[in-house]
C-alpha cells in the first residue's frame, strides 16, 4: 500500500525539489540531521527522511504433519548379574572384563567398531543370527542422507543452470544501465553491479567471457577467491571479505558442479549491499554514509533489473524473479527464513517508493533514495554476525540486502549469544551449547568450565527461556528447524517406566551424543546456506528378537520430517521419483518403529511381524540410503563457527 507522506509522489519533480529543499531547513533548525552525502568533493548536508509502511511476509515455507504416540509407561525393569549369568546371547561376543563391568552397571556397553555404516552392523547380525537394537542414531542418519540427496540433487540438476542464466540476464540489463544512465554515481554503481554478476557468472562457467569494462575488478575478485587467504578489502566493493569461506566443503566436493556452485552461492551470500556501513572510523564519518547510499543504489538497481527483459527472458519480465524465487524459496523450505533483507522485501519498498524505478530521472533522484533508505532501515535487522567486525562496531552495520543471503538458524544465534562480545573473550563456542540451550540439564553440567566467563550463565538462561518458549509453528517453519527439534525428544530425562538401561547417567550421555553426531549431519549438510567386536557364533536355531531403542516421539517427528520434505518437494514439482520414493519407504519404517518402541514402554509383547522387521532392519536401511555404490561413509565433519580474533574455527 502506498503512502501519501513520500515527497513527490503525486506531484511533479520541481515541485519535489522545492519540497526537498524545505525539508531540509526543516530538519536543519530541529538539528535531525542524520549526516553528510559527499558529492563531487563537497560536503551537503543530508536531510532526514520518514519511514513509509511497507507490507512484507510473513512467508510460509513448509507444511507440516504431526504423528501422534500412543502408549502408557509401563516397560518391564530388570537388573544384570554381576558375571552377566541373567543374559541371555553374552557368549555371542568377546567381551572383556570392563565391558561385562560396564554391562552390569549400566545395561549396556557402547564400544568402537571398524564398520562403516549402520546398517553393515545390522546386516551382519542377521547374518549370524544375532538379535539387533535399533538406535535412534542409525534412524537419524538415515533421514541425513535422504535430506543430502535431496539438496544435492535439487543443486547440481536445477539450481546451477538456473542460477547461471540468472547472471547472464543481469549482466546484460546491468550493462544496458550502466550505459544508459547518466548520473555518474549511479552509473558508477551500475558498473559494480556488472562486476559482482560477473563474478558469479565466471564461477558457474569458467570459460565465460567477461565484459571488458569490468574484467580488472572480476579478476581481482576471482584471484582472491581462489587463495582464500583470510580476511581482505582489496577489491572492487571495498567490504571486508573471509576469503576462506569460499573453499568448498560438505558435499560440494562431490562434483566439479557443485564446487562451482557452492562458490557462486557462497558469493552471492556474503556481499552485502548495505544501508548504514561502519568501514570508517568514527563510526559518523561521512564516508560511511557516502558508502551506504552508492551500495543501496546497487541494490536498487539490481532489483530494477530482476523485472527487465533480456535475450536471456525475452518473453515475461517476472521470469527473472520466478527463477530466482525457485532457488530462494526452496533453501527456505529446507533451512528457513534469510537472517539479511531479501529481493521481497526491497521490491516492495520500490514499489511504494517509485511510480516508475524504469525512469531514471525518478530512480536517481536524492529524495527518493533517502526515503528508501529510511524505510528499509525501519524493517528487521540480522541476528547472525557472519563477517569480520571490530569490537566498537555494531551488527547493525551490517543490514542492507543480500542477493541470497543465509539463513537464520537457532544454532547460530545461540554461538552469537554465547561468545564475544556477548560473552567478553568466549572466542569460541561449544557443540554442547546449543544441546544446553535446547534443554538439556546434562549439557548444563559438562560446561561448568564455561561458566566462568562474564555473562555467560545469563546469556545461556536467556536463550533457554527463549528456546521454550518457541511455538509449533516456529519449530516446524523448515526442515532444518524441525530436525533440531527432534533432539529434544532424545535430551528429555527418561521416566519412570521407560526400560532400566535408559534410566541410568550413562545413556543420558549416550543421547547427548547422538544429538550431537545428528547436529554435525545436519551442519555438514547445510554449510552452504553443522568398533564392537562381535566373536564367530552359530547354531541358535531361534534367535532372540531384536530390540527398537524406544524413543517413540523421535521416530513420530522422523516421520514429520520425512512427510514435509517429501510433500515440499512435490509441491514445487520436484520429481525426483528415486527420492520421493526413499522418502516414503524411510516414513513407513519409523512409523513401524514408533509401533514398536510404544509396545516396549507399554510392556506389550512383541508380534512374528515386528520381530521380522527387526531381523530385516539392515536390509530396510540399506536400501533407504542407497549409499553402497558410493563406498558409504557414516563419519562426516563440518565447520560451523569462526573466531575472527584467531582464524581457528569450530
Amino acid at each position: 500500500m502506498r503512502s501519501s507522506r513520500l515527497p513527490g509522489k503525486e506531484i511533479s519533480n520541481r515541485t519535489l525539489a522545492v519540497l526537498s529543499i524545505l525539508i531540509l531547513l526543516v530538519s536543519g533548525t530541529t538539528g535531525a540531521l542524520v549526516g553528510l552525502l559527499f558529492r563531487s568533493g563537497a560536503y551537503v548536508p543530508e536531510p532526514s527522511y520518514e519511514p513509509l509502511d511497507v507490507s512484507v511476509g510473513p512467508w510460509s515455507f513448509a507444511n507440516y504433519t504431526e504423528f501422534k504416540t500412543n502408549y502408557t509407561l509401563n516397560a518391564p525393569q530388570y537388573t544384570v548379574e554381576p558375571d552377566l549369568s541373567n543374559v541371555i546371547n553374552r557368549d555371542y561376543f568377546a567381551l572383556t572384563d570392563e565391558m561385562m563391568q560396564a554391562i552390569a552397571d549400566h545395561y549396556f556397553v557402547a564400544v568402537p567398531t571398524d564398520f562403516k555404516m549402520f546398517y553393515d552392523i545390522y546386516e551382519w547380525n542377521h547374518e549370524n543370527e544375532i538379535p539387533s537394537f535399533v538406535t535412534s542414531d542409525a534412524i537419524l542418519h538415515a533421514y541425513h542422507v535422504l535430506f543430502d540427496l535431496s539438496l544435492r540433487g535439487l543443486e547440481e540438476e536445477h539450481f546451477a543452470d538456473g542460477l547461471y542464466s540468472l547472471m547472464l540476464h543481469m549482466v546484460e540489463v546491468s550493462l544496458r544501465q550502466y550505459h544508459e544512465i547518466s548520473d555518474p554515481l549511479w552509473r558508477e554503481c551500475a558498473k559494480k553491479n556488472v562486476a559482482y554478476f560477473s563474478v558469479d557468472a565466471r564461477l558457474l562457467n569458467s570459460s565465460w567471457d567477461i565484459p571488458e569494462v569490468v574484467a580488472p575488478w572480476v579478476e581481482n575478485v576471482l584471484l582472491l577467491i581462489r587463495s582464500a587467504s583470510g580476511f581482505s578489502s582489496q577489491w572492487f566493493m571495498q567490504q571486508t571479505l573471509d576469503w576462506t569461506q569460499f573453499i568448498p566443503r560438505g558435499h560440494y566436493t562431490k562434483s566439479q558442479r557443485l564446487e562451482q556452485y557452492f562458490k557462486a552461492v557462497m558469493w552471492l551470500s556474503r556481499v552485502a549491499f548495505r544501508l548504514k556501513p561502519q568501514d570508517f572510523f568514527p563510526l559518523d564519518n561521512p564516508l560511511n554514509l557516502e558508502r551506504g547510499r552508492n551500495e543501496t543504489a546497487q541494490a536498487i538497481l539490481l532489483c530494477v533489473a530482476m523485472r527487465q527483459l533480456s535475450s536471456v527472458y525475452s518473453i515475461d519480465s517476472l521470469e527473472p524473479m520466478r527463477q530466482w524465487a525457485t532457488v530462494f524459496d526452496t533453501i527456505s523450505f529446507f533451512i528457513g527464513a534469510s537472517d539479511d533483507l531479501s529481493l521481497y522485501e526491497y521490491q516492495a519498498i520500490i514499489d511504494t517508493v517509485y511510480d516508475n524505478p524504469r525512469n531514471y530521472t525518478e530512480l536517481t533522484n536524492p529524495s527518493r533514495l533517502g526515503v528508501f533508505m529510511a524505510t528499509a532501515d525501519n524493517l528487521r535487522p540480522p541476528q547472525i554476525l557472519s563477517c569480520f567486525l571490530e569490537d566498537f562496531k555494531s551488527i547493525t552495520g551490517t543490514k542492507g540486502l543480500r542477493f541470497l543471503g543465509q539463513r537464520f538458524v537457532p544454532d547460530s544465534y545461540v554461538f552469537s549469544e554465547l561468545t564475544h562480545s556477548q560473552v567478553p573473550f568466549r572466542c569460541l563456542p561449544k557443540a554442547l551449547d546449543i544441546m544446553a540451550a535446547l534443554g538439556s540439564e546434562r549439557a548444563w553440567e559438562l560446561l561448568e568450565d564455561e561458566k566462568s566467563y562474564t555473562n555467560y550463565t545469563e546469556q545461556m538462561m536467556m536463550l533457554r527461556e527463549m528456546f521454550s518458549n518457541f511455538t509449533m509453528d516456529s519449530w516446524t517453519q523448515s526442515l532444518y528447524w524441525l530436525w533440531l527439534y527432534s533432539f529434544k525428544t532424545l535430551l528429555m530425562k527418561p521416566a519412570p517406566g521407560h526400560p532400566s538401561f535408559m534410566r541410568v547417567s550413562e545413556w543420558v550421555d549416550k543421547q547427548l551424543v547422538t544429538c550431537l553426531g545428528t547436529w554435525t549431519e545436519l551442519r555438514h549438510d547445510t554449510i552452504l546456506y553443522t568398533k564392537q567386536s562381535y566373536s564367530y557364533y552359530y547354531g541358535m536355531p531361534t534367535p532372540p528378537p531384536g530390540y527398537v531403542e524406544p524413543v517413540p516421539e523421535l521416530f513420530a517427528r522422523v516421520a514429520s520430517l520425512c512427510d514435509m520434505l517429501r510433500t515440499g518437494l512435490a509441491a514445487r514439482q520436484i520429481d525426483d521419483i528415486d527420492v520421493i520414493s526413499k522418502l516414503e519407504d524411510l516414513q513407513w519404517l519409523v512409523l513401524r518403529l514408533k509401533l514398536i518402541s510404544e509396545k516396549e514402554l507399554s510392556g506389550v509383547a512383541l508380534d512374528e511381524s515386528d520381530e521380522q522387521l527387526l531381523r530385516n532392519i539392515g536390509d530396510y536401511i540399506a536400501d533407504i540410503e542407497g549409499t553402497k555404490r558410493e563406498g558409504g561413509r557414516a563419519a562426516l565433519v563440518a565447520d560451523v563457527h569462526t573466531d575472527s580474533t584467531t582464524g581457528t574455527v569450530l
